[in-house]
């Protein structure tokens, strides 16, 4: 019935009393396993963190994300109550930064429903109080039922864009990921829609800012093997008319086996 605190590398996170359920409703108590993965760094997104997009499309820069579950003798639990969390901020902006979730890791990312959202300096993991945002627990009832959540800014890149889609050559498969990282801002966008007859995935309808440079990071893993490609200075072309007001590019890629240490050090370069 008491609260708790769970602390990462990067993150504090305070739930309050009862705050574990199961699926049915009931109170959980007794000893409870909480799992809590980190994604603080752009290559962490990448790798599983989800990318820097809302379910509407807009583009996020971002602090950092992390996944929290919860089980009690194998059952899942649902989380119900967290009064507040910080995070370590990257590069010490704090404007725009909000609070995102999803329901599970590698979603798209929205708004919490909530009465307010708080963002203040006070401390983080490390236990200073320097470049760490907190997510106040003046919220009503705190936060419940989402696996994954970020400190995020929605950012404007460009006002003219771009559908891309992403034809796989080679290796397509269903653990792929596609990721435009822009030079100069915290995003690693992933193109969510997968296609199976180009085969490939597709940005939302006129999602990518024209111009803008930065890393196209592709990759597929088949049987234990991983396969990349990547363009680490790739610009968002304009496209051609597609008719009905959507803008078309198509970047085909042929990936390459890497092996696991290369595939690693690569995006935990990013």
């Amino acid at each position: 019935a008491l609260g708790a605190e769970i602390e990462g590398d990067s993150v504090v996170i305070n739930l309050g009393p009862d705050a574990f359920f199961f699926s049915d409703g009931s109170l959980a108590s007794g000893p409870v396993d909480v799992s809590l993965i980190e994604y603080d760094s752009l290559g962490d997104m990448g790798r599983g963190g989800g990318g820097t997009l809302t379910t509407d499309g807009e583009w996020l820069a971002t602090s950092g994300s992390f996944a929290l579950e919860a089980s009690q003798e194998g059952q899942p639990l649902v989380i119900d109550g967290i009064a507040d969390m910080a995070f370590d901020a990257w590069d010490g902006t704090t404007s725009g930064m909000e609070l995102w979730a999803a329901g599970k890791p590698g979603d798209a990312w929205l708004r919490p429903q909530l009465e307010a959202q708080k963002a203040a300096f006070v401390r983080g993991a490390d236990g200073s109080t320097d470049n760490t945002f907190l997510f106040s627990g003046v919220w009503a009832g705190g936060v419940a039922g989402y696996s994954a959540y970020n400190c995020d800014a929605i950012t404007s890149l460009s006002a003219v864009h771009v559908t891309l889609e992403v034809e796989f050559l080679s290796h397509f498969s269903t653990e792929a990921a596609v990721f435009f990282i822009p030079d100069g801002a915290s995003s690693a966008v992933q193109l969510y829609t997968g296609d199976s007859s180009l085969p490939g995935y597709r940005s939302y309808t006129n999602g990518m800012p024209v111009g803008f440079t930065g890393k196209m990071v592709i990759y597929s893993l088949i049987d234990g093997e991983r396969f990349l490609f990547h363009d680490d200075a790739y610009t968002i072309p304009a496209g051609v008319d597609a008719g009905a007001g959507t803008m078309l590019e198509t970047l085909s890629v042929d990936l390459l086996p890497t092996s696991e240490a290369d595939f690693n050090a690569y995006l935990n370069g990013l």
